[in-house]
């Protein structure tokens, strides 16, 4: 649990627990308090449509306690009977991790709830297996331990609504809870611990119900535009002494440059876009556009016949378009610039990318300005690229990565953008 910390709703949203020799890494972060209201609740949102008609994402406002007398009768005589076969029909695996999960939960909430009966115990694991009839069938449309499941709580709660969480992580769901009033007043005695952000403020916030259904949000980002597609010899090149390279060279960097095909849950590809490896151990930045609504990505590497399936979505950041994903790779990152001296106008680039599928084209330009939208600061430039170039690598002629090639603009002859360096440096730092 917790193999690393996440510090944020955004850091969650984007974390992929691994599945490997029988562990499955899961996440349990605590949100307690607000630090800044409105950054809280637009993450939430964010979150929310990031997740949008997926499955296995479930935000909830409030536990349902409406618990018919049918309901209890039955659930009682499961209990008697030391039997939680539960109606929501669960194959063995999840099954197994059930039983194991109750007889987890069941030790937790008795070794931390004072003076404890059979008749509150009986009572606690009735409405355990009642919620667990209401929300794991949400959660596992489709159940395969290798996917991601997420589980977010925002509102009061009480110690058996909590317990329920600790169950969901005993299944492989990441758990968020956030408790913006502070309202938690009670400790729990585990080994396993969330992870808790405090903050000093509480307040109430108006935070919606989420309904997951596909929402129409106009993000205009690129529009296609004609690309030059060189076809160079792909061997790899390293830089030595700092010197300015021709385009033959920095070509040679496209084996370090990946097409993405975007796939639907029915495997089925209906976008495509561009990326770059910016860390080791198969560590791929490119564009939060790129990847979003995907279920899964296949990654085409240049020089290599194999196609790498994955949808482990490391890290995204929704407001400046960059997102993270990893497959089963391991080669050395391209270098990122520093900034040791300020780009300039005029200054010479190219940029690759698989502009409308074409796999890894090579075009070259200038630097022909700096923007600040929204604040955000991007590169405008003049190397010719079209839909699917997003997510490509913009290059100085040292080989050095300037920019992540974001969008262009059919109005106006080679408008093209590429989000700073700058941010690529803050976003991948602890990945190279």
């Amino acid at each position: 649990m917790n193999v690393m910390n996440i510090n944020s709703v955004k850091s969650f949203a984007g974390i992929k627990g691994r599945f490997f020799s029988n562990t499955k890494d899961v996440y349990f972060t605590e949100i307690s308090g607000v630090d800044n209201e409105e950054q809280l609740i637009k993450q939430i949102y964010d979150m929310d449509y990031m997740f949008m008609g997926k499955k296995g994402y479930i935000r909830l406002n409030n536990f349902q306690n409406n618990i018919s007398y049918d309901d209890i009768n039955y659930y009682s005589n499961l209990y008697e009977n030391n039997n939680y076969s539960i109606k929501y029909s669960m194959d063995n695996e999840l099954k197994n991790a059930y039983i194991n999960g109750i007889n987890n939960v069941k030790k937790i909430f008795t070794e931390s709830t004072s003076n404890v009966n059979d008749t509150i115990l009986k009572n606690f694991i009735i409405k355990i297996m009642y919620w667990s009839d209401l929300y794991l069938p949400k959660i596992f449309e489709t159940y395969n331990i290798n996917n991601s499941y997420k589980f977010v709580y925002c509102g009061n709660i009480k110690r058996n609504e909590y317990m329920f969480l600790y169950l969901l992580i005993f299944l492989g769901v990441d758990v968020l809870y956030v408790d913006y009033e502070k309202t938690k007043n009670f400790n729990i005695k585990s080994d396993y611990k969330p992870y808790v952000i405090n903050y000093n403020n509480k307040q109430k916030l108006n935070i919606k119900e989420f309904e997951n259904k596909i929402i129409n949000k106009d993000k205009n980002i690129e529009k296609p535009k004609f690309e030059i597609n060189k076809n160079d010899d792909i061997n790899r090149v390293k830089i030595k002494n700092k010197r300015e390279l021709d385009f033959e060279e920095i070509s040679k960097f496209a084996s370090k440059v990946v097409m993405i095909n975007v796939l639907n849950e029915n495997g089925e590809c209906f976008k495509t876009g561009s990326g770059f490896f910016a860390g080791k151990n198969g560590i791929i930045l490119t564009n939060f556009h790129v990847i979003q609504c995907g279920v899964s990505f296949a990654i085409r590497i240049e020089n290599d016949d194999n196609v790498y399936i994955t949808d482990e979505i490391i890290k995204y950041d929704y407001t400046r378009d960059m997102a993270i994903i990893r497959i089963e790779y391991n080669t050395e990152p391209l270098n990122i610039y520093n900034g040791e001296n300020n780009l300039v106008r005029g200054q010479k680039v190219a940029a690759i990318g698989s502009p409308l599928g074409l796999f890894n084209s090579v075009s070259d330009g200038i630097i022909s300005g700096f923007r600040n939208i929204d604040d955000k600061d991007f590169i405008q430039f003049t190397a010719p690229i079209s839909h699917g170039s997003s997510g490509g690598a913009l290059f100085n002629m040292y080989g050095e990565v300037i920019g992540i090639i974001t969008a262009g603009y059919n109005e106006g002859q080679n408008i093209n953008l590429a989000v700073n360096y700058n941010m690529i440096n803050m976003f991948v730092k602890g990945f190279k």
